[in-house]
């Protein structure tokens, strides 16, 4: 879930994109005339401004929230004209910077780090070709001849799909690292510390907006409609706030997601799963027979998640819950004593990876987030039409732990028509009243004639030493 981030084109130094912030600059740029020029809505400068902020969806570029497909989201004429509405009203309001269309996000609903990011890729494709083709002949990778838009030819590397029976050949787009981020500058509260380092005038002229709700829409990820109506409320009322966001955004040293390090563990969980199961491998104490009913899937399952359990608590699987940030950008050395825990996220990559090398041996099906309408369940396994077993993941600290349990993953084994489930606990800290809370609801439920999910507890601490016992073992991490 990364973003093209227009803000890093200003520094690249990749040759291809010298000359991409630049071809931002003029579109929106020409746009900001237009609507200078323009009487309102219906004059020929108004449609024309309209126009140029429409962006057709873009392939075979896969990132952000996309889910079975490659392709962006776009925006189409409806989205435009709002853009183009709010936008109107700022540059008559004398705020001319093109950066209020990086920032727009902020305020315009339905518009977020995705759509920012769909519409930066639209802009610098040409650039993206030529550094996909140069990089893909430097790795030696097997391309095709594409065309362009332009009608020119280029050779790019390429996946084949199948789409309704049919095997079709699809460029596949690369994108530098240092281009990638996890939020857009002003979509994340934590990260940006907006108003350091600035004098105290322009910090007066948006410290009211930035106190209140834009602090409560940047602290999400996509800010709720509520916070975002409050906000442009505040824009629209005092244009004069949006003009020093936009001198703050303009004059910020942001950098690209630290891929290195992967504090996030973003990329990280797919060789350290891979590891972990290649060294451990579960031991088939069940018959590898085609002949599995429900009952030996669910047998099975179980015993993927016991594994998982093993690899955290005694093959040094927790420790990879867990990163140490770096104290500061400019002394690599220290590191902050207390560890950062990964968001739950990560834990359930780390398990699908593990979990998919295990499923091999007994030809069972593993399907990350399957949502049959009522939501997605972390996991569903599953052999055929009948044989399905869900698996939720928590960690002990989840304040939505036993509504989990009671509510949303019965809707969810309704939705999928699974008969059968388990919730799997990772216990991250010393506080364990949750846990006996569920196995209580457990017992109660089994007491009345009931077929609970079952319940399996995994020890997400970091273990300093052998010799310590387990209550001096968990760390008192931060959560991220």
């Amino acid at each position: 879930q990364f973003y093209i981030d227009p803000f890093l084109l200003r520094r690249t130094k990749i040759p291809e994109f010298k000359k991409s912030y630049s071809r931002l600059q003029k579109r929106f740029l020409g746009v900001v005339e237009l609507l200078r020029n323009s009487s309102g809505e219906g004059d020929r400068f108004y449609k024309k401004a309209v126009e140029n902020l429409k962006f057709k969806e873009y392939p075979f570029i896969t990132l952000g929230h996309c889910q079975g497909s490659s392709s962006g989201r776009g925006i189409g004429q409806k989205r435009a004209e709002q853009i183009a509405k709010s936008a109107f009203e700022i540059v008559q309001a004398g705020v001319t910077s093109p950066a209020i269309f990086e920032l727009i996000g902020i305020f315009e609903e339905g518009i977020g780090a995705d759509l920012i990011s769909d519409m930066t890729i639209c802009l610098i494709e040409p650039d993206l070709l030529e550094y996909s083709s140069r990089v893909a002949e430097q790795l030696g990778a097997k391309t095709k001849e594409f065309s362009r838009k332009n009608g020119t030819k280029i050779k790019l590397p390429f996946i084949v799909v199948e789409k309704k029976g049919k095997k079709k050949i699809e460029p596949r787009v690369l994108v530098p690292r240092e281009l990638l981020r996890k939020l857009p500058v002003f979509s994340d509260w934590s990260s940006i510390e907006l108003v350091k380092g600035h004098n105290d005038k322009l910090r007066d002229r948006t410290n009211d907006l930035i106190a209140g709700p834009l602090k409560q829409y940047l602290e999400s990820l996509t800010g709720s409609s509520e916070a975002k109506s409050e906000i442009r409320r505040e824009i629209f009322q005092d244009f004069s706030c949006l003009a020093g966001l936009a001198e703050i955004y303009e004059s910020r040293d942001e950098t690209s997601y630290d891929f290195e390090h992967d504090p996030e563990g973003e990329v990280s969980w797919f060789h350290l799963g891979r590891e972990l199961a290649s060294k451990n491998p579960i031991q088939a104490k069940l018959p590898l027979t085609d002949n599995i009913d429900l009952d030996i899937a669910e047998s099975i399952v179980l015993r993927i998640c016991h594994k998982f359990a093993n690899l955290l608590e005694d093959k040094g699987g927790s420790r990879h819950l867990y990163y140490y940030p770096m104290a500061s950008k400019n002394d690599e050395k220290k590191v902050r004593k207390k560890p950062v825990r990964r968001k739950e996220g990560f834990a359930q990559n780390l398990f699908l990876c593990i979990a998919d090398s295990y499923c091999d041996a007994y030809n069972l099906d593993c399907s990350p987030e399957s949502n049959a309408g009522r939501g997605a369940v972390d996991f569903k396994f599953s052999r055929g039409r009948d044989i399905k077993v869900n698996v939720e993941i928590k960690y002990s600290s989840n304040s939505n732990l036993l509504h989990g349990y009671s509510t949303q993953l019965p809707i969810y084994n309704r939705s999928e028509n699974a008969e059968r489930s388990i919730y799997l606990v990772i216990c991250v800290s010393r506080e364990t009243s949750q846990i006996l809370k569920l196995r209580n609801l457990q017992s109660r439920q089994i007491s009345e004639g009931k077929k609970p999910p079952e319940i399996v507890v995994a020890n997400g601490a970091i273990w300093s030493t052998a010799s310590k016992p387990q209550s001096e073992t968990f760390a008192d991490a931060e959560e991220e």
